[in-house]
């Protein structure tokens, strides 16, 4: 009988919690050498939606500053 794959794996310092599918795609990108070209893809990805998130509350404080200061004004203060 073959050795059970992992279920949890760490790589960097991060956990990968594994379904059953996953597991054996896995075990295939760590045969043929795409896992860590798969974990930069994904670092990649992460870092520009942190981006986005990033840009888009910046965004929405400063539409939200702008109108403060808008009645701020409006209202005499």
């Amino acid at each position: 009988m073959g050795k059970e794959l992992p279920k949890v794996i760490v790589e960097n310092g991060i956990v990968y919690h594994l379904a059953e599918n996953d597991r054996h795609r896995y075990f295939r990108m760590v045969l043929d050498g795409t896992w860590n070209e798969y974990l930069h893809e994904v670092d990649e990805e992460c870092y520009r939606e942190l981006e986005m998130a990033v840009k888009r509350t910046k965004e929405k404080e400063g539409v939200i500053r702008g109108f403060e200061e808008r009645e701020s004004h409006v209202l005499g203060g």
